[in-house]
């Protein structure tokens, strides 16, 4: 009703001006891409749906015939002054999208040339206000699209609550907030987008990661009076809790160290799921926000963007770092199938490892000393456990690289200790080398990631894991009567064996299975060896 109710308001009212500007008054054109199979319900029963569209917001409005877009999607055009366009807007959207006012939503629109500095605004200043204002988040492309038709176009990628794309993009176009927009569901500011945002801690281990979630679901996370996520604090040891109600869109915030993160992140997906099955919705593709310090973000973006490219090509994410500061951070924003997003979140930790370990803080999140050179002073030696993997000796050179490169970066972006023995060193292990790897726990777990990665990367659902345990803490592997074993069995749905045989003090574990499941197993046996076996009581 909020929406409809705006659309009607929105086509009779006079819209504020910019002041020096008559852009309320103006006429636009744009490109609406609707897909294919959706095209039908806009169009309606002998065009019914147009009709009503042009009729209802004075707006012109067409379909254009199939341009052999690969994606299948059709242009829907629509010409009038912005409040026009964004009521017809919504009222197409309404149509692709039915009653889900809230739903995340996944949105382009082709803005002709010249309209597109107007668009973006000074410094992009624009589409800042309308994820400030309006919770859509926006990507204005730089190609220029050359449409025989419609002349030269961009692209403008808008995600977030589908019902207020129609509000942003009037605001964008010189026409102010609709009046009654404000109450519309999505629909936020700056201030409670940063409310939920928690300060940098004293600890640089510690991290802060947000998981969106459609409103209707965030229930069946919490439980009866908050108890799942009291249960998943309890065992995971990170603090998890979930934004005010005022946003269009929730999000689930995690803070803590990375293992425990994952290991929340992964219980609330799996609940998610459990929860949007039985009505039919599909929330298979996550967007998680990675809140880094912003001294530190030049590493994850890297020289012209490369690294935050790499990161996309090597996880098929969407990966976006907003230039926007929140409590002396930046928020990194993954997108897609949230066993990608977990990847990219591993990849962009890896790269801020050499930061947390050993970093020294004013104590409220500052920056520590850089070193002569401007790089971030490291801890002059290494310090933590050690864990042992075995990796097929003829793809022992993948991770040497040439002249040792592949281990000094490894060594470097996970900051642990890292070696390759040679096959005389362990004769015991025919076929097979040693890779030794110290540091503290979580670096470790990322370094033994990043190395079965780089072993099986041409095929990442078929990993074969080989750890190796002190004969002496075999036990605790194993747990009173087999429940530690029968846990991670369960849990990850590996087949997991502890050898029987002692092979130089140490006792063979064994597993086979997809990254995400064997990323779970190596977590659980790790972390049972360092003593925190309370941890390993969650789904990963």
């Amino acid at each position: 009703m909020q929406q409809q109710a705006w659309q009607q308001q929105a086509v009779k009212q006079e819209m504020p001006q910019q002041p020096g500007q008559n852009l309320a008054s103006r006429e636009f054109t744009i490109g609406l891409l609707v897909e294919g199979e959706c095209i039908g319900r806009v169009v309606g029963k002998q065009g019914a749906g147009l009709k009503q569209i042009r009729t209802s917001t004075g707006c012109q409005l067409k379909v254009d015939a199939s341009n052999g877009d690969p994606t299948g999607a059709r242009r829907v055009t629509i010409s009038g002054t912005p409040t026009v366009l964004g009521a017809a807007m919504n009222n197409v959207l309404v149509k692709v999208f039915g009653d889900t006012n809230n739903a995340p939503a996944a949105v382009t629109v082709q803005i002709p040339l010249e309209s597109a500095g107007l668009v973006a605004g000074k410094a992009g200043a624009n589409l800042k206000r309308m994820r400030d204002t309006y919770n859509v988040r926006t990507e204005l492309e730089r190609e220029t699209i050359n449409d025989p038709q419609y002349g030269a176009e961009r692209k403008l990628n808008m995600m977030g609550p589908w019902s207020s794309m129609g509000p942003a993009l009037v605001m964008a176009l010189g026409g102010g907030i609709p009046k009654g927009a404000a109450s519309m569901p999505g629909v936020k500011t700056s201030t409670m987008r940063g409310a939920d945002v928690r300060k940098l801690s004293a600890d640089p281990e510690e991290i802060q990661f947000h998981m969106v979630v459609p409103d209707k679901f965030v229930g069946a996370l919490l439980g009866k009076q908050g108890s799942e996520i009291k249960m998943l604090e309890a065992t995971t040891g990170c603090k998890v809790a979930v934004s005010k109600k005022d946003y269009g869109e929730r999000h689930m915030i995690c803070i803590g160290k990375l293992i425990p993160c994952f290991t929340a992140l992964k219980a609330l997906q799996d609940a998610l799921v459990a929860a949007a099955a039985p009505v039919g919705v599909d929330v298979s593709n996550t967007t998680i926000i990675f809140y880094i310090k912003s001294g530190a973000i030049g590493i994850v973006v890297g020289k012209g963007g490369q690294q935050v490219k790499e990161i996309r090509e090597a996880t098929g994410t969407k990966v976006n770092v907003e230039r926007e500061e929140i409590n002396g951070q930046r928020p990194c924003i993954i997108s897609g199938l949230h066993d990608q997003v977990m990847q990219a979140i591993n990849m962009v930790h890896a790269r801020l490892a050499t930061s947390f370990e050993g970093e020294v803080t004013d104590g409220v999140g500052g920056k520590r000393p850089a070193s002569p050179d401007g790089m971030t002073a490291k801890r002059p030696r290494m310090e933590g456990g050690m864990t042992k993997l075995l990796v097929p000796a003829a793809k022992a050179g993948l991770i040497i690289g040439k002249q040792g490169s592949g281990l000094a970066q490894l060594r470097q972006s996970c900051n642990v200790h890292l070696e390759v023995l040679q096959a005389q060193q362990t004769p015991h292990f025919f076929g097979d080398r040693v890779v030794t790897v110290q540091g503290s726990l979580q670096n470790r777990f990322l370094a033994a990631v990043a190395v079965l990665q780089t072993v099986y990367h041409l095929d990442l659902t078929a990993i074969e894991l080989k750890m190796l345990v002190p004969n002496a803490k075999a036990g605790s592997v194993v747990g009173r009567q087999g429940s530690n074993l029968k846990m991670i069995r369960e849990q990850s749905g590996v087949n997991v064996q502890l050898h029987k045989e002692d092979i130089m003090g140490e006792r063979l574990i064994t597993a086979g299975g997809s990254l995400e499941s064997i990323q779970g197993v190596a977590q659980w046996i790790m972390q049972i060896l360092e003593g925190q076996e309370h941890a390993a009581q969650v789904s990963y």
